[in-house]
């Protein structure tokens, strides 16, 4: 082999696995925004800062929107993986900032990634303790559908508190 054929196939690597860039983020972010609007009138409330942070009758949810640049498969040890590579490091991350915010809030946050660039199998799995989505058909019924455990008053008292939970 060529030398430094080595050094730029794992640059390449790197760099293929890692964040799209900036904009389709963005898009994706702005995208995963509108789709939370339509939560507002079953009583649920909505903050962005880096993530989605929704508080409403069915709990606390941290919504981060994520592009990966393949389709998602289970691999079968029961990692998550696009392509060739593992994102369990998207995961960690998920769980990590869902923990935080968790103990800003004293109480429970369900961290998930919505997934807008790739198909989700079964549109909608939970790995290593967070729940990964199609976002544009399976977002909103996971926080929607899910049973009544907040009431009210401690949806807003949580929605109070939320802007300090960054």
């Amino acid at each position: 082999m060529a030398p430094g054929v080595e050094d730029l196939r794992s640059r390449l690597v790197r760099a293929s696995a890692g964040p799209r860039h900036w904009p389709a983020g963005a898009r994706s972010e702005q995208a995963t925004g509108r789709l939370l609007e339509a939560l507002a009138p079953a009583g649920f409330a909505v903050v962005q800062l880096d993530d989605h942070l929704v508080v409403g009758p069915t709990g606390v949810w941290l919504v981060g929107a994520r592009d990966f640049p393949y389709p998602l498969s289970l691999g079968h040890r029961g990692g998550l993986w696009t392509g060739w590579y593992p994102v369990s490091d998207v995961l960690a991350e998920a769980r990590r900032a869902a923990g935080a915010v968790a103990g800003v809030l004293g109480a429970a946050v369900e961290p998930v990634v919505a997934v807008h660039t790739a198909p989700v199998p079964g549109r909608h799995l939970v790995n290593d303790g967070v729940h990964v989505v199609d976002a544009t058909r399976a977002l909103v019924p996971l926080v929607r559908d899910r049973p009544v455990t907040l009431d009210g008053d401690e949806v807003a008292r949580l929605a109070g508190l939320a802007p300090g939970a960054y």
